[in-house]
């Protein structure tokens, strides 16, 4: 009985580690598709983020920091959305306040 105890033991620790190791794989596979698909995240980004954290909750968080990313390196300009440049220049409070009416 003892010996059946002990094997038990040892299968349900070698159980333990080979779903340690798969974890370990399934989140290097998952950091290895978001750095493929996101062009501003990099693999130190990604491992930054908490062990813990699920995969699809890693994909939200690199799709907004690229989205962040891509909105600061390309500001709104001209033609690209924004105040056009005839547009009535509104420096004055009384201005301000009509264009908030």
């Amino acid at each position: 009985m003892d010996t059946l105890q002990t094997r038990l033991q040892e299968l349900e620790a070698e159980r333990d580690q080979l779903a340690a190791e798969k974890a370990a794989r399934d989140r290097a596979d998952a950091v290895t598709a978001v750095v493929r698909r996101f062009h501003y995240i990099s693999e130190g980004i990604v491992q930054a983020l908490p062990e813990d954290l699920p995969a699809d909750r890693v994909e939200a968080v690199a799709a907004a920091i690229n989205q962040a990313m891509h909105a600061a390196v390309n500001p709104p300009g001209i033609g690209r959305g924004g105040l056009t440049p005839y547009e009535e220049r509104r420096a004055t409070w009384d201005g301000l306040f009509r264009s908030a009416l």
